[in-house]
């Protein structure tokens, strides 16, 4: 876990300028650490009964209603509170940061309006496209209406961790896998099992929580800095505007990156549409088992972001590159031990946990496990591209990343479906991967061995079907433990771990 305190103020809650306790930095890792275990490990469990009672057609017309969303987020609400962990900081010193928060309420609403009038008009070469069938239109109109709530979600969920409501942020979160946990679960066992059921909880599991939250957001809202400065709607969007657009481009090509597999799938498996739906059922099923290493990352990286962004804001570069490195090391040791282990007991887990159902995808485990852990030194490294003003420049890696990807997919696919689909998504992610580390480390970042050392041992995993070289790779990491963490890192580690128990021991 990245704790990452410069001294034993950081371990402290610490008033801003605007007199308000917010989140330390340890504090808010602590808690995200709690409530995201807990929340992915409630996640995980309501994944496998939910693989369990849908059929595998009905399993991948559902993984590609819910890619659908996910993908279409971003792109509605222009990628607008994807730049609050950077720039939130920036307005407060300003004294504008009450006028940047409603200004971009009102595009995000009016961008939101927009993409569901698109949805709306173009659902049949929508549904062809995405589920392979032009006569499922009715449901991108369903997964439009399951967008909205989501969508408000995620705006507000971003602006409390960029106001450092680390704590509330993973609160809400929380509850709405607790909401989504129990309306699929009842749904789906008081209803016929389909892809529409798991569509309308969705939905709800973000609506909920909206409402319940709701005094969360008004007090965020109450205590932000009264504005000192006059923030105009013209000169601050068209200076805001290539960053947006920066931050836009960058959330498409990432998403496309995680979803151009399943629609390639769809799209150029030489199988009819139930079949195909089938299959990504199936590699949906692999996804459950690995996809809880990528989640955590998520959130560290998210909490982490705002406070490297205010040591760049502060003058401390070198600060925002040793947070970045020690990030990286972490958070991918932890992926790859976790991998390693889910790598050596996939079979028997997987007959277990789906009855036997989908034994067939196992062999997609190494894969998916390999591009997990990219995933997550993808997520650290892009914290140094925000805070070092260079997120431009991150959209080269994820273009060849994204085109690697569709090219392996393009050859693959139609010989091999879902596994070539998984050769060619893993391809992708070890060029992106590349490619971003070789530019930050021009760019200002201070990469040391340990992150290349951990990189190479954790490609391993890729080849090994046994999972016993990914322990003898495992164990060699862990024996160089004092060459992977420098002796300033291994300090800051051993201190976070003791301010971290000092905190529990005071909670309990």
């Amino acid at each position: 876990m990245p704790v990452l305190p410069t001294s034993a103020d950081a371990c402290t809650t610490r008033p801003d300028s605007s007199g308000r306790l917010v989140d330390s930095l340890l504090a808010s890792m602590v808690a995200l650490l709690l409530l995201t275990v807990g929340q992915k490990l409630i996640g995980f469990v309501r994944s496998i009964i939910m693989c369990r009672l849908l059929s595998p057609e009905e399993l991948g017309t559902w993984s590609m209603l819910q890619t659908l969303v996910l993908t279409v987020s971003p792109i509605v609400l222009l990628s607008i509170p994807a730049c609050f962990g950077r720039y939130f900081a920036t307005y407060r010193q300003r004294g504008q940061l009450a006028s940047f928060v409603k200004q971009s309420s009102i595009l995000c609403s009016i961008g939101l309006g927009v993409g569901l009038v698109a949805l709306w008009s173009f659902r049949d070469p929508i549904a062809h496209f995405a589920l392979g069938n032009r006569q499922l239109g009715h449901l991108v109109v369903y997964a439009s209406l399951a967008l909205i709530p989501f969508a408000m979600f995620s705006f507000l969920s971003e602006m409390l961790l960029a106001l450092r409501y680390g704590r509330a942020a993973s609160r809400a979160n929380f509850l709405s896998t607790i909401t989504l946990t129990i309306f699929s679960l009842g749904f789906l066992l008081y209803f016929p099992p389909t892809a529409v059921v798991m569509l309308a909880a969705f939905g709800l599991s973000f609506a909920i929580p909206l409402v319940l939250c709701l005094g969360t957001y008004r007090s965020a809202l109450h205590e932000l800095p009264a504005n000192t400065n006059r923030l105009a709607w013209g000169p601050t969007w068209v200076w805001m505007f290539p960053i947006i657009l920066m931050f836009w481009f960058s959330d498409l090509l990432s998403n496309l990156f995680f979803t151009i597999d399943k629609y390639m799938i769809v799209n150029l498996a030489r199988v009819p549409t139930q079949n195909v739906l089938a299959e990504i059922g199936a590699y949906e099923a692999m996804h459950v088992l690995t996809g809880i290493f990528f989640a955590v990352s998520v959130w560290i990286g998210k909490t982490l972001l705002p406070y490297m962004a205010k040591e760049w804001e502060d003058g401390r570069p070198r600060e925002v590159s040793v947070q970045a490195n020690l990030s990286i090391k972490l958070v991918g040791f932890a992926s790859l031990a976790a991998g390693v282990v889910m790598i050596s007991i996939a079979g028997p887990l997987c007959h277990l946990l789906f009855q036997g159902k989908y034994d067939s995808a196992v062999y997609l485990i190494p894969y998916l496990v390999y591009f997990y852990v990219g995933c997550g030194t993808t997520i650290m490294l892009m914290n140094y591209y925000w805070c070092a003003g260079i997120a431009a420049w991150s959209t080269i890696p994820l273009i060849l990343g994204l085109i690697v990807n569709c090219v392996m997919n393009w050859f693959l696919i139609p010989e091999y479906g879902v596994e070539g689909a998984a050769i060619g998504t893993t391809c992708g992610m070890v060029c992106q991967v590349i490619s971003l580390l070789a530019i930050a480390a021009w760019r200002g970042l201070g990469l040391d061995s340990g992150v290349i050392g951990f990189l190479l041992a954790s490609s391993v995993v890729v080849v090994d079907r046994t999972g016993v070289w990914s322990w003898v790779a495992l164990l060699a990491v862990g024996i160089g433990f004092m060459g992977l963490f420098s002796a300033e890192e291994q300090a800051r580690m051993k201190q976070a771990w003791h301010a971290m128990s000092a905190k529990l021991r005071r909670s309990t």
